[in-house]
């Protein structure tokens, strides 16, 4: 009998407390990415508890903590991804036009 098998499945997020450990384990670190690449402190703050919310939402289809990482880790890629090219496209936007 392998014993992987005989052990029931727990989601690495299956409940608000285990929630609020990874909360408090990945803050900091999401935080540090989001202000590596936004380079704005306030920024970085948003996109943060924005991936945490995407993570509650998602918890359920995330199988193992390595999963949960990634997942959060590409979220805040993308997310300040997003947020730079909104703020060029604001920059674009206030520049005056040469017609």
């Amino acid at each position: 009998m392998n014993y992987a098998n005989s052990v029931p499945f727990m989601n690495p997020i299956h409940n608000m407390s285990s929630f609020a450990h990874y909360t408090s384990e990945l803050h900091q670190p999401l935080y540090r990415l989001g202000r590596f690449f936004t380079k704005v402190p306030e920024a970085a703050d948003q996109l943060t508890h924005e991936v945490l919310e995407e993570l509650w939402e998602k918890r359920e289809e995330l199988a193992t903590e390595k999963e949960v990482r990634r997942f959060v880790t590409e979220r805040m890629f993308r997310r300040s991804q997003s947020w730079i090219h909104d703020q060029v496209l604001k920059l674009v936007a206030k520049m005056p036009s040469n017609n």
